[in-house]
């Protein structure tokens, strides 16, 4: 499984320089909201956040909710099947796993530094 990698410490710069296994991969980002409509978008959202079709790209609904694409970024991943995943976590120690409606991919981040 690929996930998108990131050391709390270096957000931006890759995070495992020695690792091979680590590539930059250019990502989309969607936005999912639990409205049915662009309407109801509107209705709710359109004086802070602007109308919902202009923003963003291949707007759809998933699962019944609107959904649409907006900017594609370039980031650092790493491609782990499962007993890698556990192994890097040994190796790393403290990893965050976090699942972004915005991503299709998890985040999986080295926590070496305080960010709160």
């Amino acid at each position: 499984m690929i996930y998108i990698l990131r050391r709390t410490s270096t957000y931006d710069e890759n995070p495992l320089p020695e690792d091979k296994r680590v590539f930059q991969k250019n990502i989309t980002f969607i936005e999912i909201r639990t409205l049915p409509t662009p309407q109801a978008f509107d209705a709710k959202f359109s004086f802070s956040e602007g109308k919902w079709l202009e923003v963003g790209t291949n707007h759809r609904l998933i699962n019944g909710h609107i959904a649409r694409d907006l900017e594609e970024v370039s980031q650092w991943v790493i491609d782990l099947d499962d007993h890698e995943l556990i192994e890097f976590a040994k190796t790393h120690g403290n990893i965050i796993l976090q699942f972004s409606v915005k991503s299709y991919f998890p985040i999986l981040e080295i926590y070496d530094s305080y960010r709160e």
